[in-house]
């Protein structure tokens, strides 16, 4: 019951659902502590407590947490890629990019046709700055999935960005909307200031301090909690300079 409240409600960033799921995955286990699958959906939750502050516990190592339940499902099975996905995207955000590497080359060899594990790892490819590996395999995931969460298009927007095509970069963002999700107005926000529209900048900073009103504060720890490479730290933070965020 529990891993399918999970899938249902994983890409919709509500705080409300993650606390249920939380919750009720943490009692489920303690009924089947040897559900694989069961770890790794608690490693993904604690993930997004970290990544995304979902009700986030001041001192609580939710990092730290998804790493020990992701390694624990691996443990249990060893051929299950939704586990190797969480591994991968735990030893990602815990810097050690060579774990990284082996654990989500593992995820896309047990399952090369499930549409978020490409696309989760993808994007953490393409967040290192390495878009030739990430890239086609956000392709692949939107073409198995047609209908899938905005987040798919993060990456290729941000590449845009890079390639000085802010314009490009508003289109991708805006084809799969995720309105209320801070990293969705922020990045509209740099995008937009980018292409000089001080209109529908002025929106999206508004949408994003609706949602987040301190956000220039603690833009250095988000783009330390992705590891986002130096090229695109650089960008981003002048773009959200000319949209009047003014981050540290």
């Amino acid at each position: 019951y529990w891993i399918t409240r999970f899938y249902d409600n994983y890409a919709a960033h509500v705080p409300e659902k993650h606390l249920e799921v939380r919750d009720g995955l943490t009692e489920a286990l303690k009924q089947d502590p040897d559900s694989s699958d069961g770890w790794a959906a608690l490693a993904a939750v604690l993930l997004d407590e970290y990544r995304f502050h979902l009700n986030e516990r001041p001192g609580y190592p939710a990092l730290d947490k998804a790493y020990e339940y992701a390694q624990r499902a691996v443990n249990l099975d060893p051929e299950n890629a939704f586990a190797y996905q969480f591994l991968a995207a735990a030893h990602f955000h815990r810097g050690a990019f060579t774990d990284f590497r082996i654990a989500a080359d593992r995820a896309l060899k047990l399952n090369a046709g499930h549409a978020d594990v490409l696309a989760d790892i993808g994007h953490y490819h393409c967040v290192q700055g390495d878009w030739e590996r990430g890239l086609p395999l956000l392709d692949r995931a939107i073409e198995l999935s047609p209908v899938h969460p905005g987040w798919y298009h993060m990456a290729r927007a941000c590449h845009d960005l890079m390639n000085d095509d802010p314009q490009s970069a508003i289109v991708e963002l805006r084809e799969a909307p995720m309105p209320g999700f801070y990293w969705y107005h922020a990045l509209l926000a740099c995008f937009y200031a980018e292409l000089g529209d001080d209109e529908r900048t002025a929106k999206q900073v508004a949408e994003l301090r609706g949602v987040d009103p301190i956000f220039a504060e603690h833009a250095n720890e988000e783009v330390r909690t992705w590891c986002l490479y130096d090229a695109l730290v650089c960008r981003l933070f002048a773009g959200w300079r000319k949209a009047g965020l003014e981050p540290a």
